[in-house]
């Protein structure tokens, strides 16, 4: 009796430990299909953007030159030509009989406002020494606390400085006119600065009738070597700041001799327009393409959190991660499951994007996974960084 009774114990320990076995072998078949993850934690409240763009390199200064009378323009420079100082760049000519027309009306409109101004002259004096007598002792003493209006007068003389005005550009102009007569009918505008054409009037061609005034040329000035480069960026850029440092390249020039800072920032839509300054001591024609390449470190919050942009999950509601749960096993340890934490992203950086989330992450958090897992679902944890 007692010899089955140890047959059934014997008997019974292997059927138990088949049982652990099997329970054992197949738990681990079922840990090792589960999705692998790797997992760390939040950290740290700075994150590192790298923006990029790219333009053509240009003189900082430039100047517009405008015809400085009418007539038939005959250009000497092209766009691209490099210039010196003093080299001619476009000259108009005028027809003689249109000089003497124009000639004669300035000098008819500059009698009429010699005239006007006589009459308003005689208008103020006769009020000054009928009407208005103190006026006069009141300009001897203009710090007199009660200085009087005169109603009637300083409209006069605000008129009259309008006509002074006027009578000194019509000066001008007749001035102007009669040194185009002298010279023959015709204008040259010389080079004030040395530079690069950069554009013509695109309508404008050798013989074209132009006006007074009229756009005619833009042209970079190359004296003092200032450089810069337009360039834009994303609207994500927007806390760029003057001064901010920069790396440039520019094809077959030395990157040793070009250093670089943000110039001016303006928006033009969505996107941040930068100028950048250059100091180059490569030679640099203007015209090349250079590549800028910002660099720019946010500083967040305490409340912030930072995680590498892989952890970071997005679906139709928005962006979450997936923080690992541990769930206690007698047998076998522990076992580990996801939980979907709703967050809000503040900035998405080159390696790490930093956020706040509504409730306390106190576990670690899925970095990567070998494969898709389902929220709410086990998991293998095969890394923790």
């Amino acid at each position: 009796m007692n010899r089955d009774k140890g047959w059934v114990i014997r008997l019974s320990m292997i059927f138990a430990g088949v049982l652990l076995f099997l329970t054992f072998f197949s738990n681990t078949l079922y840990s090792l299909n589960l999705p692998g993850v790797v997992v760390g934690r939040p950290g740290g409240n700075i994150v590192e953007t790298t923006f990029r763009a790219s333009g053509a390199v240009d003189f900082a200064l430039h100047e517009n030159l405008l015809a400085q009378t009418g007539g038939i323009i005959e250009f000497h420079v092209a766009a691209g030509y490099a210039v010196s100082y003093a080299d001619p760049l476009f000259t108009i000519r005028m027809d003689g009989w249109d000089l003497l027309n124009q000639l004669n009306a300035e000098q008819a409109r500059l009698y009429a406002l010699l005239a006007h101004k006589e009459r308003l002259e005689e208008e103020r004096e006769y009020l000054e020494y009928t009407e208005y007598p103190e006026y006069l002792e009141d300009e001897e003493d203009p710090e007199d606390e009660e200085y009087p209006e005169y109603p009637e007068i300083e409209p006069l003389e605000f008129e009259l400085n309008l006509i002074i005005a006027d009578i000194e550009a019509a000066e001008n102009r007749i001035y102007e006119i009669r040194q185009i007569m002298a010279a023959g009918g015709e204008i040259t505008t010389y080079a004030q600065f040395a530079g690069v054409i950069r554009a013509i009037a695109p309508e404008l061609f050798d013989g074209a009738v132009v006006a007074a005034n009229r756009y005619i040329l833009r042209k970079a000035n190359t004296e003092g070597g200032r450089l810069i480069v337009t360039a834009e960026f994303p609207e994500r850029a927007g806390r760029l700041r003057e001064g901010h440092p920069v790396r440039i390249d520019i094809p077959f020039v030395d990157e040793r001799g070009l250093t670089g800072h943000v110039r001016r920032v303006y928006m033009v839509g969505n996107r941040v327009r930068s100028e950048i300054a250059i100091i180059s001591t490569a030679p640099i024609q203007g015209g090349e393409r250079a590549d800028i390449i910002l660099e720019t470190f946010s500083a967040f919050s305490g409340q912030h959190q930072t995680l590498p942009n892989s952890a970071i999950r997005t679906d139709q509601n928005g962006d979450y991660i997936a923080m690992i749960l541990r769930e206690p096993n007698p047998l076998f340890g522990y076992g580990y499951f996801t939980r979907q934490i709703r967050i809000t992203t503040a900035e998405r950086g080159d390696r790490y994007t930093a956020f706040t989330a509504g409730e306390d992450i106190s576990g670690p958090v899925v970095l990567s996974s070998d494969r898709h897992f389902v929220m709410g679902n086990r998991v293998r944890v095969v890394g923790d960084r």
